[in-house]
């Protein structure tokens, strides 16, 4: 009950400093003279404060999961733009250690019109992809190429890749609460935020690892029933929207 009570206190501060983060860009465009990468980098500020306003507001979510009682509200979602966004709001750890992200679709390289479209709610599958991204190109060693492919199979699959291994010592409670090893400011909550919110949403997680091999974090999600399919006959296919550029 006490650990519940600090939780609730710390949500409730951390709102205030945020203030500031999201409403300095506006008046910083007010003032005008901004150079168009001004205007970007000022974007990216605000959106990431966004972000986190929601993780905070989405923390009470996450802790229903544990419990089992958080009701999901799903409709279809496009992959794509949330890996644009996330690649943007991780644009720094990227270049600070010389890495690529590449995202495959379907056995291709990722071109414009791709659209992979699961069931789930947008925002919970942000925090569920970023933590799983972030975490690989954290782990992967320096100028390598950090993967996101995405597989339409009996399942619609998403697997992260690095080149790294996970260590020895966290691989049999990779997904478990506070399992962390060699991250100096790692809390070990990020697998078991991604693992918790994959099942909140019928999806299979599972990670493979292997010194030669590096790691590969997959979520498998169920694919949605045509009207069809869902009355018994005919056979299970996603449903698509239109085609989408990147976002």
């Amino acid at each position: 009950r006490l650990r519940e009570d600090v939780e609730r206190m710390t949500r409730h501060d951390l709102k205030s400093p945020l203030t500031a983060v999201l409403t300095l860009p506006q008046l910083l465009r007010r003032d005008g003279n901004l150079s168009e990468r001004q205007n970007d980098m000022l974007s990216l500020m605000q959106h990431a404060g966004y972000r986190m306003l929601n993780m905070i507001n989405q923390s009470l979510d996450l802790y229903r999961m544990e419990r089992g009682v958080y009701e999901l509200t799903p409709q279809s979602v496009d992959i794509l733009p949330i890996l644009d966004n996330i690649a943007g709001e991780l644009r720094g750890v990227i270049e600070a250690s010389d890495l690529a992200l590449d995202v495959v679709v379907r056995g291709r390289p990722r071109q414009d019109g791709d659209a992979f479209a699961v069931r789930g709610e947008e925002m919970l599958l942000y925090t569920m992809l970023s933590n799983l991204i972030k975490n690989a190109l954290e782990a992967s060693p320096p100028g390598q190429r950090v993967a996101v492919t995405l597989a339409d199979g009996r399942t619609l699959d998403v697997a992260v890749h690095n080149a790294g291994a996970v260590p020895a010592a966290v691989r049999q409670r990779f997904f478990a609460k506070f399992a962390t090893a060699g991250k100096k400011d790692g809390t070990g909550l990020g697998a078991y935020g991604a693992k918790l919110i994959a099942e909140t949403h019928g999806a299979k997680i599972a990670m493979a690892t292997s010194e030669q091999k590096g790691t590969t974090v997959t979520v498998s999600f169920p694919k949605p029933r045509t009207p069809a399919s869902a009355g018994g006959s005919g056979s299970i296919k996603a449903k698509m929207p239109p085609a989408a550029g990147r976002g």
